[in-house]
């Protein structure tokens, strides 16, 4: 049986939830897959996979402001990189998988690494953000990590076909295109009519939804903007606060209070069991993906909506998220950062709403398939072997 050591630094988001999926696929194809993550890590009942959970929790408090945060995410992240260079010479890997490449302080660790792939380990990893916007330090330092976060690998995969930029030319990386997918959620405790009533959520609505983790960049101001000119809209809002750096909460419901519209908002900030994220998205109409112009990523969020079947209101840059809902008319796409696009869109949708083409999307988007396209690629399994 190949075996795969699958990198997992992760404890709450997207991010875990994709980790779960793909690790879950990519056992299902005989594959004997480890997961290296932290204890905070959940492995879901019948997931297939096996988990070593010897990885640092992330931390995410901002005690002692920034010049404290920095060097702490520095140890916490060098720490992780040494227990999986451990690993691998431990367990005797031959194939190591990441489930987000990411390029910080990589001139100071990517040394290791290189040298474990010519000694043979074959390394692979997906790219979630392939345009790398947020840097640290000046733009020399940010090129130079990019490339040495590279340079170890043999294969990466994104979820839309681009050039993807690895600071400098790398002809020996392979570069794949692996679909997202729905995400494996519960069904709802209830019926949409029941969820809504223990809500409070008037059973006429139109219930906008906006779902995980609070940051800037999905203008969740637009959407308590809306509800002043669509008086049957309702913003339901479940999810987490996000880094200090990001608006909090507060400003969100503030700003409801000043428009007028708070009796109109139902807020639930906290952490979002997967049981009551089914209820949420079986209460709403559409979900809220207005994410802005420097986003060009896939969303997991749009992935749990398709699990519900629920339309959406979706805005970003070119990349995954625009090309899916285009392709497969899945709700109304705006133009980003635009505050009155986002409220035409509502209205847009509640006028004639468009009809998505949801098993056409199922059929092309499997974690099946995602997982048969990276372990061909990285010789885990037969190349011949079709995907389903």
């Amino acid at each position: 049986m190949p075996k795969l050591l699958y990198y997992a630094p992760v404890t709450y988001g997207g991010l875990l939830i994709y980790a779960q999926d793909q690790a879950d696929a990519l056992a299902g194809l005989g594959i004997e897959v480890d997961v290296l993550c932290p204890p905070g890590f959940t492995k879901r009942p019948g997931d297939r996979y096996n988990i070593k959970p010897l990885l640092n929790n992330p931390k995410t408090g901002a005690e002692g402001g920034k010049l404290l945060r920095i060097p702490r995410f520095y140890r916490q992240l060098t720490g992780n990189l040494r227990t999986l260079r451990r690993e691998v010479e431990r367990g005797g890997y031959r194939h190591v998988f990441s489930v987000s490449y990411a390029e910080y302080f990589a001139p100071l660790w990517a040394g290791a690494f290189r040298r474990l792939a010519r000694r043979g380990v074959t390394f692979g990893s997906m790219v979630q953000e392939p345009v790398r916007n947020f840097r640290v330090g000046p733009d020399w330092w940010h090129r130079w990590s990019v490339a040495s976060a590279y340079s170890y690998l043999s294969h990466v995969f994104i979820h839309e076909e681009m050039t993807l930029d690895t600071g400098r030319q790398m002809p020996r990386l392979k570069i794949g295109v692996v679909p997202m997918a729905p995400h494996k959620y519960p069904d709802p405790t209830g019926s949409r009519e029941q969820i809504r009533q223990r809500l409070g959520i008037p059973q006429d609505a139109v219930v906008l939804l906006s779902f995980g983790h609070i940051r800037d960049n999905k203008n969740l101001d637009f959407a308590v903007l809306a509800l002043k000119e669509i008086p049957r809209a309702h913003l339901l809002v479940a999810g987490s606060r996000s880094a200090s750096s990001q608006r909090p909460e507060s400003f969100y419901r503030e700003l409801a209070e000043r428009e007028g519209v708070a009796d109109r908002c139902t807020w639930f900030i906290d952490y979002v069991s997967d049981q009551d994220a089914a209820d949420y998205f079986e209460a709403a109409d559409l979900a809220m993906l207005t994410y802005g112009v420097s986003f060009h990523s896939g969303s997991s969020v749009l992935n749990v909506a398709a699990r519900y079947r629920k339309p959406c209101i979706a805005s970003a840059g070119d990349g995954s998220l625009k090309t899916v809902v285009k392709t497969y008319n899945l709700g109304m796409w705006v133009e980003p950062d635009n505050q009155n696009a986002v409220s035409k869109g509502i209205r847009d949708w509640i006028k004639e709403k468009p009809q998505p083409k949801w098993e056409e999307y199922f059929a092309d988007n499997s974690w099946r398939r995602n997982a048969e396209t990276i372990a061909q690629a990285m010789g885990l399994i037969s190349p011949n072997r079709s995907c389903a």
